[in-house]
């Protein structure tokens, strides 16, 4: 990996890495709730099937790509290395929370990669727009085979035991910042070469400021 700053969201695709803002807490709130949500029933058995792990923000790995989902499940037949890390073995369902800034990056280019790793199922979720579509993997390619919106009663796969409401989750798509990101005091462009960008990001170093009324100028040693 390379070095990102702490407060990105960094990943690697085709060769090329992007860096999103941290999640805002109307945002961080709606991940929790949605976990909570499926969680409750199908991770720890509270009034549902168990059989399920699920894990918030983990990191990815597939081959040279690393991706961040904002959520992502195994079935318990089939786990990562739980003491990793991050994860290598696709998960078997991904949920993407859709914003102003990552709409165009999770459906372009994250999407696809889950398909091509296997992932079986995808939800995007929009709260602005109070939308939920669910993908499905049919012959190596997604496919939209569910769709909510509104007041909808959900019944999304795989999770279609359990009833949702989109108002529950309406926070989910919240951002720290829509626009463009900067690093020091320049500009984050999307799509730079991932060898390239500590270079090329790195901030300037701040111009000593001017000796005053003839004082000599003082000399700040490097701390050790």
């Amino acid at each position: 990996m390379v070095a990102a700053p702490a407060w990105f969201v960094a990943e690697i695709i085709d060769g090329e890495l992007y860096l999103s803002p941290r999640p805002a807490f109307p945002h961080a709130r709606g991940i929790i709730a949605l976990a909570t949500l499926l969680g409750g029933p199908f991770d720890f058995g509270r009034d549902g099937p168990d059989g399920w792990f699920f894990l918030i923000e983990p990191e990815l790995h597939f081959g040279d790509d690393v991706v961040v989902p904002d959520l992502a499940a195994w079935r318990r037949t089939r786990m990562p290395d739980v003491n990793a890390k991050f994860a290598t073995l696709p998960p078997a369902w991904v949920c993407e929370g859709l914003s102003k800034s990552t709409t165009k990056h999770d459906r372009t280019r994250k999407l696809p990669l889950y398909a091509k790793a296997g992932v079986e199922f995808a939800w995007l979720v929009s709260a602005t727009a109070w939308t939920l579509e669910v993908y499905g993997l049919i012959r190596d390619k997604y496919e939209l085979v569910q769709m909510f919106r509104d007041d909808d009663v959900v019944h999304a796969q795989p999770f279609e035991e359990l009833e949702l409401r989109l108002d529950r989750i309406a926070t989910l798509p919240s951002r720290v910042s829509e626009t463009p990101l900067a690093y020091g005091d320049r500009p984050i462009m999307h799509g730079v070469r991932a060898f390239e960008v500590v270079e090329r990001h790195r901030p300037s170093p701040r111009p000593r400021p001017s000796p005053r009324f003839g004082a000599p100028a003082l000399r700040v040693s490097p701390a050790r």
